[in-house]
C-alpha cells in the first residue's frame, strides 16, 4: 500500500515532468511515460498492473487511503512536488533518476518474497516488468536526462539534492517497513 504514493502514479508524475523540456531530456521522459502507459495497450498500463496487488489482497481504496503512513506520503508529495512545479525540474531529475535506479535490485527482492509465499501471479506483473524496463530507463535517463541537466554548478548541486531527497525517503520508508533491520 505503501508504494502506491510513487509507483502507483509515475506515469501522472513523468507526463508533469515532461512540461517545458525538450531535445534528448524530451524523448527520454516520453519514452519512459510510453512505456508507463503500456505502450498504448490499457490492460498493460503500468498503474493498471501495480493496482493488481490491490486486488490480490483485496484492499479498497478507502483503506489505501487510511493506511498511509506519514513516510510514505511525504515521499509521494515530495515526488509530486518536484515534478508539478517547474523550478523544481533539476530536483524532479534527480529524485525520478534515483527512483529509477533503485527499483530494479529491489523489486527482484519482492518477487523472490511474493514467488516465496506461492501469491497469485498476477499482482506481480507490475514487478516483474520494472526489473528489465528500469535497468533501461535508469541508464537512459542518465545519459540523457541527467547529463543534459546538470551544465552548471546550481543544476548538479539541485540534481544532486533531489536524488539526495529520493535516497533519504526511500530510507526513511524502508526503516519504518522493516524496523528490527534498521540499526
Amino acid at each position: 500500500m505503501q508504494e502506491s504514493v510513487v509507483d502507483g502514479r509515475f506515469d501522472d508524475l513523468l507526463a508533469m515532468m515532461q512540461v517545458g523540456t525538450s531535445g534528448a531530456a524530451k524523448m527520454e521522459i516520453a519514452q519512459n511515460f510510453w512505456d508507463e502507459m503500456g505502450n498504448g495497450k490499457p490492460e498493460e498500463v503500468h498503474t493498471h498492473l501495480f493496482n493488481k496487488i490491490f486486488e490480490v489482497f483485496e484492499i479498497p481504496a478507502d483503506e489505501l487511503e487510511r493506511s498511509l503512513t506519514a513516510n510514505a506520503l511525504l515521499s509521494g508529495n515530495l515526488a509530486v512536488l518536484l515534478c508539478r512545479y517547474r523550478q523544481y525540474y533539476p530536483e524532479a531529475v534527480g529524485f525520478l533518476g534515483m527512483t529509477e535506479w533503485l527499483v530494479p535490485d529491489r523489486f527482484v527482492q519482492v518477487v523472490h518474497a511474493w514467488e516465496r509465499l506461492g501469491l497469485p501471479d498476477i499482482g506481480i506483473v507490475y514487478h516483474r516488468l520494472h526489473i528489465t524496463v528500469d535497468s533501461q530507463h535508469a541508464a537512459g535517463w542518465f545519459h540523457n536526462v541527467v547529463i543534459p541537466a546538470a551544465e552548471s554548478e546550481h543544476m548538479r548541486r539541485a540534481i544532486a539534492r533531489g536524488t539526495l531527497w529520493r535516497l533519504n525517503s526511500s530510507a526513511r520508508y524502508l526503516d519504518e517497513r522493516m524496523p528490527a533491520v534498521a540499526v
